[in-house]
């Protein structure tokens, strides 16, 4: 039995979409759009294409009803976060940042784009996590989220 967290957006943070230095480094960030999806440029787009395609039934499906930020070093995709899946003017958030690219704020980045679109948009920003997911915590609470309710989850085995 395990419970997890809720959360939504209560502060306003500015969003920033051009390029930006993180630890000597130039990272771009960019809007999901069609173009990024369809350019073939990064090195790793798969991971970005396999991300959207755990949530959304096709990349038209998403362009027409989600958006999202992706944050790019070199022709790399380093952190991206979306709209997972919609309900109503919620939309619930999925965030992920490449292994080598932890610890360099670009989940914050794409997080803080994606709840300032939200907020441009009059749309509600969903965030949950395990309690357990201190790190997960501190980059919601970051953008400007704050903990809205507990639930609980309940694993069962099927097999």
């Amino acid at each position: 039995m395990d419970s997890d967290q809720g959360m939504i957006e209560h502060l306003s943070h500015p969003a920033i979409h051009e390029a930006y230095v993180s630890q000597n480094e130039e990272v771009r960030l960019l809007e999901l759009n069609e173009a990024v999806l369809k350019a073939g440029k990064f090195n790793n787009l798969s991971f970005l294409k396999d991300k959207v395609s755990r949530f959304w039934d096709n990349m038209d499906e998403f362009l027409e009803h989600g958006f999202g930020y992706i944050a790019i070093h070199g022709e790399d995709i380093a952190s991206v976060c979306f709209s997972a899946f919609i309900s109503d003017q919620w939309h619930a958030i999925d965030i992920e940042t490449i292994e080598a690219y932890k610890r360099r704020n670009y989940g914050a980045r794409v997080a803080r784009a994606f709840v300032g679109e939200c907020r441009n948009k009059g749309i509600h920003p969903y965030w949950d996590c395990s309690p357990d997911n201190a790190g997960s915590i501190r980059l919601a609470e970051g953008v400007g989220m704050s903990l809205n309710f507990d639930y609980r989850v309940y694993w069962y085995n099927l097999s």
